[in-house]
């Protein structure tokens, strides 16, 4: 098995800028996303750091000899390292996704920076599937608080989206017009918050769950109602759509609370 030092400082150099690539594509969807895994993002960028700084290590190493006979290190066969190049990516991202899925951490999302606004929405989208299309397209100009997160379906349990923003009068307004295009009915927030069976309710889901052949229907409503829906003041509820499963219940709903500016998407 014949080797030059000079091939395989070559190859060295190669499996350096894959992980450096690895480790900045991590780090920059972790952050933009708004994953909500600091030890995880903190483990695997650990463990591709050490990996890039061993082999920075090895071609310091080659640069103090001249011949491979002299060599301190192993040369492997081109084959071989192509095989480690590709492995050691995979197996991080495999122990990442491992150790995350385990702790109920991956995908969740939790951001809290505007900017992070789209790539939470895209992968939410993509990434694990859930529709979001009830969410704006665009933000309000002004948004005085902002907190999107997303906690993925476990086994029977429904996937959860709590997104709050507090924003100005002009920005109310123009969630309020794209709210009442969506909303299939809407409750008024204090009736709803003191009795949530009251006749408005009661007579949505008369009109809305329709019985099966049986005659049965599971008409239950809990919209994510969120910080807007926790705070006191004139608000309204509006509903976008419901499965009215009482097991496995899911909503979605915008709530805004006209006296302070908050709003919540919740589903």
């Amino acid at each position: 098995m014949e080797h030059t030092i000079s091939l395989s400082k070559k190859i060295i150099k190669v499996k350096i800028g894959i992980y450096s690539a690895v480790l900045i594509a991590w780090f920059l969807v972790s952050v933009l996303a708004g994953f909500f895994a600091i030890f995880h993002t903190l483990f695997i960028t650990l463990f591709l750091l050490l990996i890039i700084r061993r082999n920075i290590k090895k071609i310091q190493k080659y640069d103090d000899y001249s011949t491979s006979e002299k060599s301190p290190v192993k040369i492997r066969h081109i084959v071989a390292e192509i095989f480690f190049t590709i492995m050691a990516p995979t197996v991080a991202g495999f122990i990442l996704i491992v150790s995350t899925a385990l702790s109920l951490k991956l995908p969740t999302v939790s951001s809290y920076v505007p900017l992070q606004y789209r790539f939470s929405k895209t992968y939410i989208e993509l990434i694990c599937g859930s529709n979001t299309d009830f969410l704006p397209d665009e933000l309000p100009e002004r948004i005085k608080f902002y907190h999107l997160m997303y906690f993925p379906g476990c086994m029977q349990a429904d996937s959860q989206l709590i997104f709050d923003i507090i924003t100005n009068d002009k920005g109310i307004a123009e969630i309020k017009k794209e709210a009442e295009k969506l909303a299939v009915a809407s409750f008024d927030l204090e009736k709803y918050n003191v009795d949530n069976e009251n006749e408005e309710v009661k007579a949505f889901k008369e009109w809305y769950f329709k019985p099966d052949d049986h005659g049965y229907t599971n008409d239950t409503i809990r919209p994510r109602t969120g910080t807007a829906g926790k705070e006191n003041g004139r608000g309204t509820i509006y509903i976008i759509s419901s499965n009215g499963d009482w097991n496995h219940q899911h909503t979605k709903s915008i709530t805004i609370n006209f006296d302070t500016n908050t709003v919540t998407y919740g589903a």
